[in-house]
């Protein structure tokens, strides 16, 4: 039906999610529907005449059309280019997540049955259409639904699971409710910032090309090679922990690594359990500062300063650019600590 409407009736600019469909049109742009006597958005007129001639059910109350409207529970504003989530239904979203993230009374273990599991997911799905930076929130609760698929089945409640739904609701607390739409799609050529990392089993490094700025630090003592994708996302978080100190609210940053896998888990903010400690604290990050960030993939032979660095070779990233200035940093100790468990 979407299809014909957009392409044999010309119905432009139609989004449609499951049995719902929206669009919009100029203020002034109305047609008369006949049948209810109601002139809508001159688009919403035909979709309602294709309805007719295609014998679709429907009711004028569910017809609705403004400045402002409800889509999936969320009001959608194409003047401002928001998505906004109401007091009301914020509050019931945090009431939830400090529900699970509560720990019972005399050392008590607190168990949902599956099928509230996968609601509580669900319910997090949808208002991610306004807090898309809080999906780290749901990476430890994937893993808890694998096995049976009785919906009774009982499953217990973790700290980790606490300590990620507190987190989500601390932030929603915080926020206005409201997401503002902007642009991924920027140019690499109008970012702030642009830094470059690179970790292997020794050490990590990161710098930045326009002043020129390195930083070295080692791994723990003896880490496992199996550790290197988790010391290439937290080089990652390093660099944009410090990038965040250098540049202004609002700033345009893009980090250059050479680990694809890092790459996806930054992009995505999906990972597995031992690294979303790190996903985390770069949205802290990111939320505190308003930072619009893009972790991208740099082939590794393009990357030889930053490699050079993470192998402690500074004369052969000096051979590459002889002023560079290289300074030691701190990893954060609790993600080092992860590292070595």
């Amino acid at each position: 039906m979407a299809w014909i409407a957009r392409n044999k009736r010309g119905i432009k600019h139609l989004a449609t999610y499951a049995d719902d469909s929206s669009g919009f049109d100029r203020s002034d742009d109305l047609l008369l529907y006949e049948p209810y006597a109601t002139s809508f958005p001159h688009h919403q007129s035909l979709l309602l005449r294709l309805w007719d001639d295609l014998s679709i059910p429907h009711k004028p109350k569910k017809q609705v059309f403004g400045p402002v409207i409800p889509i999936i529970g969320i009001d959608v504003d194409p003047n401002s280019m928001t998505l906004t989530l109401s007091r009301e239904k914020r509050d019931d979203l945090c009431d939830a997540l400090y529900s699970w993230a509560l720990k019972p009374a005399n050392g008590a273990k607190a168990n949902y049955q599956l099928k509230h599991w996968q609601q509580m997911g669900g319910w997090l799905n949808w208002a991610f259409n306004v807090f898309p930076l809080l999906r780290p929130c749901l990476n430890n609760l994937y893993p808890k639904l694998s096995g049976s698929h009785n919906p009774t089945r009982k499953i217990w409640v973790n700290n980790v699971i606490r300590e990620d739904f507190a987190w989500a609701a601390r932030h929603i607390e915080a926020s206005s409710g409201v997401h503002l739409l902007k642009s991924s799609d920027w140019s690499i050529s109008s970012t702030d910032l642009t830094v470059y990392c690179d970790a292997c089993p020794q050490g990590m490094g990161f710098w930045y090309p326009s002043s020129h700025l390195c930083f070295y630090s080692p791994t723990p003592v003896n880490p496992h090679v199996s550790a290197i994708f988790y010391f290439e996302a937290l080089c990652v978080l390093c660099a944009l922990t410090d990038a965040a100190q250098r540049t202004n609210r609002r700033a345009r940053v893009v980090i250059f690594t050479d680990n694809l896998n890092t790459v996806q888990i930054f992009s995505s903010l999906a990972c597995l359990p031992a690294y979303n400690h790190l996903l985390r604290r770069s949205v802290d990050i990111l939320l505190a500062n308003d930072i619009d960030l893009r972790i991208l993939h740099v082939p590794g032979e393009q990357n030889v300063v930053a490699d050079a660095l993470s192998r402690c070779q500074f004369s052969s990233a000096l051979a590459c650019i002889p002023d560079l200035s290289i300074s030691p940093f701190q990893p954060p100790r609790w993600t080092l600590g992860a590292a070595e468990k």
